[in-house]
């Protein structure tokens, strides 16, 4: 709700957790509130977040870093190094302090992994069969299936749709998050609890990004 999520700024609270895109919406539709005594700036995902490169930090989050002040401290969180990343270090006034976590990379023991090795063209009539079946299986648990690009994932949410399957996109291109259903959790960290199936529609191009979405269920710990 943009009137009551504005009302919340308006008191300036300590603390503000939000997407980029959201943010910069109420920079755009409001003046009741301000970043510019904002001390330290946050970025988790920030490999995501800036997987653009240097050049182009998107409109949003340019937005966002032109609204608070230049005197701060920035923070950045990413599972992967990307060239972008490598390049902001060098770029830094001062020596940026950075912490690299070296230890194994795996999935959960629990985690139970499957593939499919199917045509290209049958590979949606796959996936349909697979939701199909699991949701006979348990119809109260919730399915997360990830795809390499925005299209896809407008696609594939107007196909399962198509099938009558309760689907919502949700993807960088969207303004605001709707019908994904109420209480089910966190989607800013897509910590949903009663994620039983994560489907990867497409192969991801790194280990760490694999581990990452296939976390969403089995976490550890």
């Amino acid at each position: 709700d943009m009137v009551a999520q504005a009302l919340a700024l308006a008191r300036r609270p300590h603390v503000v957790v939000a997407t980029p895109g959201r943010l910069a919406d109420h920079l755009r539709s409001s003046s009741t509130f301000s970043l510019r005594k904002v001390k330290f700036l946050v970025l988790d995902e920030a490999d995501r977040l800036l997987e653009q490169g240097l050049a182009d930090f998107g409109p949003d989050l340019e937005l966002v870093l032109s609204a608070v002040p230049a005197r701060r401290q920035t923070l950045l969180f990413s599972a992967t190094l990307t060239g972008t990343l490598s390049q902001l270090r060098g770029l830094a006034a001062r020596e940026p302090f950075f912490w690299e976590e070296r230890g194994e990379v795996r999935t959960v023991q629990e985690l139970e992994q499957r593939y499919l090795l199917v045509p290209e063209a049958l590979k949606d009539a796959h996936l349909v069969h697979l939701v199909q079946t699991f949701q006979d299986l348990h119809q109260d648990w919730a399915i997360i299936i990830f795809t390499r690009t925005c299209k896809e994932c407008q696609v594939l949410n107007m196909m399962l749709r198509r099938f009558s399957f309760p689907s919502v996109a949700l993807h960088s291109m969207m303004k605001q998050v709707r019908g994904f259903g109420v209480g089910i959790g966190d989607l800013g960290g897509l910590d949903i609890p009663a994620v039983q199936l994560v489907l990867n529609h497409n192969t991801p191009g790194l280990p760490k990004i694999y581990i990452h979405r296939v976390g969403r269920t089995a976490r550890a710990g």
